[in-house]
């Protein structure tokens, strides 16, 4: 099936309010300049050295005494571990966390909660590493200690369960779309099983209904992303295919069962998204942020007038609060879907990109035009083509005036362009 476009992250600020800090999924190419870093290392003094060289001394002892399986192994691990973690042996690090893990899984079980924080910085050297099949393994694994979604829940069950379903739609957002189909379906399933049975569950459907829909959602967005056609005109300006013509595109016979099923979910997106966030608001009516998803859901899909009327009742709630919370911003143009994810870094990101200062006027229509992009790196230029004709296919929710009128603003950003 041909995949035309690739989902993304981009940063954006009007052009006198910023907001470096709160990167967001985009249907682009392009990766926000910000991250979240792990604390720069610690200097590697030769008194440490002797520290790391003392403890591997005493790990070695216990090994000969008592075996590689000891109890008593576990916590100089993990002591030494974090030890090499802190000055920026991450290696020997890893390979410590590793085996201290094993011990525990001997010891205390293989469903023990005490390997969670152990999982937890295990998981934190590898995104500083860019390691993101490691990554995406150990994410897994912790998913399965907790229980994968099966009742009984808990509610650390569930959030866990949040919790993986972002990660691993952030690492499929990174990946190369052709060899993630796959992943997207298995996805896609899992969501859709786990939100269901959530959203009908007296007891949990009030506090997990809403975000485990908005987990689903952001699959959604992927999917329709991933998968529906896009055209370039003559121009070089990105249209999005219709359902009709996508169906004409990829008429093939050589479409596997896979690209089949995942072409048809595609068909019904629409209707799907609007589905789902329906019934989550039948359960929480006043929850903001799933009111901000579907006047978003609504305006992405061209039902201008549903979501101006959405957009125009959290206007007024917003000067009734008098509150700062983004999802109540309509004087910054905020590209959709927006608050679906929270800001991560792009550290899991491996592949060849170019930076770029980029200039915008966001039109009433949520698009893009006058775009001007600036090699932050002039050496580095050949993919600013590829960097327009993307942003030429997003849309941003309107900014509003006074009114709930829309209006035209401006954006500057700092963006990554990946090849």
């Amino acid at each position: 099936m041909p995949i035309r476009i690739f989902w993304g992250l981009l940063c954006l600020g009007t052009a006198l309010h910023a907001f470096a800090d709160t990167p967001l999924p985009w249907g682009l190419r392009v990766f926000s300049e910000e991250s979240e870093r792990l604390p720069p290392p610690l200097a590697l003094s030769p008194d440490v050295l002797v520290q790391l060289d003392t403890a591997s001394e005493r790990i070695a002892t216990i090994e000969g005494l008592r075996g590689p399986y000891s109890a008593d192994l576990t916590d100089p691990l993990l002591e030494t571990a974090h030890i090499a973690a802190e000055y920026g042996e991450v290696d020997r690090a890893m390979e410590l966390y590793r085996w201290g893990l094993y011990t525990l899984r001997v010891n205390q079980g293989l469903n023990s909660s005490e390997q969670l924080p152990v999982i937890e910085r295990m998981l934190a050297l590898l995104r500083s590493k860019g390691d993101s099949e490691a990554f995406q393994d150990r994410i897994d694994y912790l998913y399965r200690l907790m229980g994968r979604g099966a009742k009984p829940w808990t509610e650390d069950r569930l959030l866990a369960s949040q919790r993986w379903l972002h990660t691993r739609t952030e690492l499929l957002i990174t990946a190369v779309p052709e060899s993630s189909q796959g992943e997207l379906l298995f996805l896609l399933e899992h969501a859709e099983h786990l939100r269901e049975e959530v959203c009908n569950d007296a007891i949990w459907a009030s506090q997990f209904c809403a975000p485990l829909t908005l987990r689903l959602l952001a699959l959604l967005y992927v999917l329709d992303y991933r998968v529906e056609p896009l055209v370039v005109d003559s121009y070089g300006s990105v249209q999005r295919a219709g359902y009709a013509e996508s169906m004409g595109y990829n008429n093939d016979l050589n479409l596997s069962p896979l690209e089949q099923r995942l072409l048809s979910l595609e068909q019904g997106v629409r209707s799907r998204g609007r589905r789902i966030l329906d019934k989550a608001l039948e359960i929480s009516p006043a929850d903001v942020a799933l009111t901000r998803a579907l006047a978003d859901w609504s305006w992405f899909y061209g039902r201008t007038g549903e979501a101006l009327a959405l957009y125009r009742g959290l206007l007024d709630q917003a000067g009734e609060s008098q509150s700062e919370s983004s999802l109540l911003d309509f004087q910054t143009p905020m590209p959709i879907p927006m608050s679906l994810f929270e800001p991560r870094d792009t550290a899991l990101m491996s592949r060849e990109t170019e930076r770029y200062h980029a200039t915008a006027v966001v039109n009433k229509r949520g698009g893009l035009k006058d775009i001007e992009l600036l090699p932050l790196e002039p050496e580095r230029t050949s993919l600013k083509g590829r960097g327009v004709r993307h942003l030429k296919s997003v849309r941003f929710s309107p900014v509003l005036d006074k009114d709930g009128n829309a209006q035209e603003a401006s954006i500057s950003l700092h963006i990554s362009v990946i090849k």
